[in-house]
């Protein structure tokens, strides 16, 4: 670990040179040997867990690192460090600033003649297509990069290095460990099904898709119908990470998973024999999965097929002819939800979204009240995804909407039904929501504006940074407050279906296809979107 001496000093960045030749004195080594530049763009809520990942790196990749730090603040802010690691000594780079900021107090601080690493962290507010990124990878020899999160171009000068499908390495080998085994091999062609379990966390689904789409590229099958992905609650790996796979044939199951003490259990049944087996399987840090990516960047045919299969699954897309077609089916979707939850959990709670586009489905479940009379309705608890600061009975309220068009034509009863308090103060408003909300949402509806907003949560606002479950969000544009789930509360739901419709939509639908990071839409995790023909139009 690191010593505690010297202290991490504050500067201004035009003395950035002369402050780490300060410290260098204060150490009094002589040894300097510059090995190579890492530069990392991180989210504030990022930095701890960053500067911990690059503390580990080891000194052959990189003996300078520069962390900037995206932030809305004034000015720039600068932290330098020198840092020893297992007898090695690291110089360390913090800045603090907004983009425009980072672009200009970067370059000077990188160290000449050595390669150069770019490591483009989940920065949701900053596409990979801005003036930053740019100005980094023009001097970049490498890139490293979350493929699943941003989309580069694979035309660039630079070497492109994968985390996401770093993280996805130690699955791929034990799923050939097992099948390697003695007779296990021949039934590798017959799985039919497979279930992936990943810890619930920030990260989403996002290793359990990419592992996904490696075995079925690996197995031919052509595309993802065949696979589940589960988010479990566990704590022996890290959110996000893949903690157990169940594969199936029609007569046979396998079982791997994840365990303390750096162990995997694998379990094999079939016809006429069922054993369990434990092999070596350490949990692989941060630090292991960005050195892995560096050294072994992986770019055959397989990953090219996995990495395409993963995207395009990232974006689960229906279209329709007309928006009432969309409605009908928005409508089928929904009694199965409702069929699936109170089997599953006795209850079934969903939240609403606000606009013009869900009356289609609200009419189609209103029209087909007589033949799903017989659904448990009494089973079903009604939320909002937003609202907008207005009296209930005020025709912009979204709760009016909804009642007005089919909750008072079902005969829900009002005790089924929470709104959200818009005519209260609004963050009074937020804060009593959270208290009400279930523990998850089974299924959270949600539109698209077409500045690609969803809920109420517009480009450039401060709700975009929320971290708790409902937030107040004041909106310059349209000079007025609402009231909003967070991008946390609605990524915690089981299901999230976006309804689109209108030719103004397509444009925006395109480059969220393409992951341009420009939208706040794009932050929503695995959303079913059901879209009319004139909004997929460019799809």
């Amino acid at each position: 670990m690191p010593s505690t001496f010297p202290q991490t000093i504050q500067t201004e960045v035009k003395d950035a040179r002369k402050t780490l030749e300060q410290l260098w004195r204060e150490v009094g080594t002589e040894t300097r040997t510059q090995t190579g530049n890492i530069v990392a763009i991180v989210a504030p809520d990022n930095l701890e867990l960053i500067e911990g990942a690059l503390l580990e790196l080891p000194r052959r990749v990189a003996s300078r690192q520069i962390i900037g730090v995206l932030d809305d603040c004034d000015c720039v802010t600068l932290r330098v460090a020198l840092l020893e690691v297992h007898g090695q000594w690291l110089e360390r780079f913090i800045l603090s600033g907004n983009a425009d900021q980072l672009q200009g107090a970067i370059l000077p601080l990188l160290a000449g003649e050595v390669l150069t690493t770019l490591w483009w962290t989940r920065v949701t507010e900053l596409p990979p297509r801005g003036k930053v990124f740019q100005t980094l990878s023009e001097v970049a020899d490498q890139v490293i990069a979350d493929t699943l999160s941003v989309r580069l171009d694979e035309k660039a000068p630079y070497a492109l290095a994968d985390i996401a499908w770093s993280r996805t390495a130690p699955w791929r080998e034990l799923t050939c460990q097992l099948f390697d085994e003695d007779g296990l091999l021949e039934h590798l062609s017959k799985l039919e099904r497979v279930t992936i379990s990943y810890a619930q966390g920030r990260r989403g689904d996002q290793a359990a898709r990419f592992y996904g789409a490696w075995l079925v590229s690996k197995l031919g099958w052509g595309g993802l119908s065949q696979v589940t992905l589960e988010g479990v609650k566990n704590e022996i790996v890290q959110p996000g990470e893949i903690c157990a796979v169940d594969l199936f044939t029609d007569t046979d199951s396998f079982r791997l998973e994840a365990e303390e003490f750096g162990l995997a259990q694998l379990e094999v049944k079939v016809p006429g024999g069922w054993r369990v087996g434990r092999v070596p399987f350490p949990q692989r840090s941060l630090t292991w999965q960005l050195t892995f990516a560096m050294d072994a960047p992986e770019h055959n045919a397989l990953y090219e097929a996995a990495l395409t299969l993963a995207r395009d699954s990232l974006m689960s897309v229906q279209k329709f002819d007309t928006s009432e077609a969309l409605g009908k089916v928005a409508a089928d979707l929904f009694v199965l939800e409702l069929k699936k939850a109170v089997l599953e959990r006795g209850v079934f709670h969903v939240a609403l979204s606000g606009g013009s586009t869900p009356v289609h489905l609200y009419a189609a479940l209103r029209d087909r009240n007589l033949e799903w009379a017989a659904l448990p309705w009494d089973k079903v608890r009604w939320y909002w995804s937003d609202e907008r600061c207005v009296d209930p009975s005020s025709s912009e309220s979204n709760y009016r909407l909804a009642w007005d068009k089919l909750l008072s034509g079902i005969g829900v009863n009002p005790a089924q039904v929470f709104r959200i308090e818009g005519e209260l103060e609004p963050e009074l408003a937020a804060r009593r929501y959270a208290e009400i909300l279930p523990e998850r949402l089974d299924l959270c509806y949600l539109g698209m504006g077409d500045d690609g907003h969803t809920a109420s949560l517009f480009p450039d606002t401060n709700g975009l940074k929320a971290t708790g479950r409902v937030t107040a969000n004041f909106v310059p544009k349209l000079e007025a407050q609402r009231i909003t789930l967070s991008f946390a509360e609605i990524n915690r739901s089981r299901k999230v279906h976006i309804l689109a419709t209108g030719e103004k939509k397509a444009t925006v639908l395109l480059e969220v296809k393409n992951k341009s990071g420009k939208y706040p839409v794009e932050r929503v995790e695995r959303p079913l979107w059901l879209l009319d023909e004139a909004a997929a139009r460019l799809l």
